[in-house]
C-alpha cells in the first residue's frame, strides 16, 4: 500500500477476485483530503467518523472527474479512511519525537 504519494503506477489488490485497482493518491489529493478533513474537525471536533470519509470521498472524487485528473480507482470511504490513518499515525509518531 502506497502511504505517500508517489510516480509508481496503482497497485492491484490481491484476492478480490478480479484485479481491483487501488486508489492513487497525489499530493494534491492528500492536502485536499486533509483541508476536507480539518473542515469536518471545527464542525465535528469528537473525531471522524463514516459520513466525514464518505464525504471527503465525495469531493475527491467530484474534483478528480472535474480536473479529469482521477488514476486509480475511485476514493471510497473505506481508501479514505486507510489514508487518514496512514498519515495520522506516521505524524504523531514525528510530531512527539520533535
Amino acid at each position: 500500500m502506497q502511504t505517500r504519494s508517489s510516480n509508481s503506477p496503482p497497485i492491484l489488490q490481491a484476492g478480490l477476485g478480479d484485479n481491483v485497482t487501488k486508489a492513487h493518491w497525489s499530493v494534491e489529493e492528500e492536502a485536499f483530503f486533509l483541508e476536507r478533513l480539518l473542515e469536518a474537525k471545527a464542525v465535528a471536533p469528537q473525531g471522524f467518523k463514516e459520513p466525514v470519509f464518505r464525504a471527503a470521498a465525495d469531493a475527491l472524487n467530484k474534483r478528480a472527474l472535474e480536473n479529469n485528473s482521477r488514476q486509480g480507482a475511485e476514493k471510497s470511504h473505506t481508501s479514505c479512511k486507510t489514508k487518514w490513518t496512514n498519515v495520522c499515525i506516521p505524524s504523531i509518531h514525528v510530531l512527539t519525537v520533535s
